[in-house]
């Protein structure tokens, strides 16, 4: 092999064990999340436009999530969407 292939595989390494970029639970959501028509009237993928307020709660858990969160519960449609963005922020590949 040459060196310029072992150069390519190397990066292409590094590429795939990199740290997944830093994101805040809102823009995870708006980039990863999709809700089916099976748990919401809004199906498609997620928007944070469509409810902004959520943003604030969604972020306020990353910014957070070591020293605790409280927040006033919402609609419990709502506050599982945000739960689903949030524990899919924390687990991203």
């Amino acid at each position: 092999m040459g060196e310029r292939v072992i150069d390519r595989m190397r990066g292409e390494i590094m590429r795939m064990f990199a740290p997944p970029p830093e994101m805040t639970v809102s823009e995870w959501a708006e980039k990863n999340r999709f809700l089916s028509s099976e748990t919401s009237a809004a199906t498609g993928r997620w928007k944070n436009s469509k409810a902004p307020y959520q943003t604030a709660i969604m972020d306020a858990f990353y910014t957070t999530r070591r020293r605790g969160n409280c927040h006033q519960k919402r609609r419990n449609a709502e506050k599982s969407e945000i739960l689903m963005n949030m524990m899919g922020a924390m687990h991203r590949p």
